[in-house]
């Protein structure tokens, strides 16, 4: 079984979002800050949590199952009884013209 997709870069590399092209004749003087900030997990919370992001919905019933045991046999593994995920939150804000 595998997972699509690459892990996405180091918050520091995470640019600023913007409004979509099609939106900028709405809005004038558009700034976006970028807000990275972390979450304290224990290994059951954090697995609980991406049981319900979409990618591993998209993985199937029975592959999502399997996915989310590799995980928990991962941390198992490592003797992680806590992990740290790392987030960055976007506040895109414009006048409208």
């Amino acid at each position: 079984m595998g997972y699509e997709g690459r892990p996405p870069p180091p918050p520091a590399q995470i640019g600023l979002r913007n409004f979509a092209p099609e939106a900028g004749s709405f809005f004038d003087e558009v700034t976006s800050l970028r807000y990275p900030f972390q979450v304290l997990y224990s290994a059951d919370d954090y697995l609980a949590n991406l049981a319900t992001q979409s990618g591993t919905h998209a993985l199937g019933e029975v592959g999502s199952a399997e996915f989310l045991a590799r995980v928990r046999h991962r941390l198992e593994s490592l003797g992680w009884p806590q992990l740290t995920a790392t987030f960055v939150g976007y506040l895109t804000v414009g006048r409208r013209t």
